[in-house]
């Protein structure tokens, strides 16, 4: 929303500088209308609820991500990294999927959730070779 704010007050401003001297009589119009609909967007940006989904890791859990990704690498493939990304998104994957109908929640992420969602990748190492 700030972006389109932004943008919105880019173009307003060269809009009426441009037609500032083609027609001076409508240019406090046009202002007029550009700043409403400006007032309109920052209003909504400050009244409208929270839409993000907060995660909150617990020490915990970020070990035991860093436990899994690195097990996983041993067992299947060295790809470094890139392991520890595909483990993240396997974690979050269906809390980004339900993350519009969860406005404003805080999600705690903790061991048990880590071994939940991706602890069952290390049991079938031939099938998390494709997976991941």
């Amino acid at each position: 929303m700030l972006l389109w704010a932004l943008i919105l007050a880019g173009y307003s401003t060269a809009a009426v500088w441009v037609h500032r001297r083609r027609q001076p009589e409508l240019a406090p119009h046009a202002a007029a209308v550009l700043q409403t609909i400006m007032a309109f967007f920052l209003g909504v940006m400050v009244f409208s609820s929270k839409p993000f989904v907060t995660l909150d890791f617990t020490p915990e859990a970020i070990a035991e991500i860093a436990r899994l990704a690195a097990e996983i690498n041993e067992r299947i493939e060295n790809i470094g990294a890139r392991r520890l990304h595909t483990v993240m998104e396997r974690l979050v994957e269906e809390i980004s999927f339900t993350a519009s109908d969860r406005d404003g929640e805080t999600l705690v992420i903790d061991p048990a959730y880590v071994q939940a969602t991706v602890g069952q990748l290390i049991e079938g190492a031939d099938l998390s070779k494709f997976i991941l």
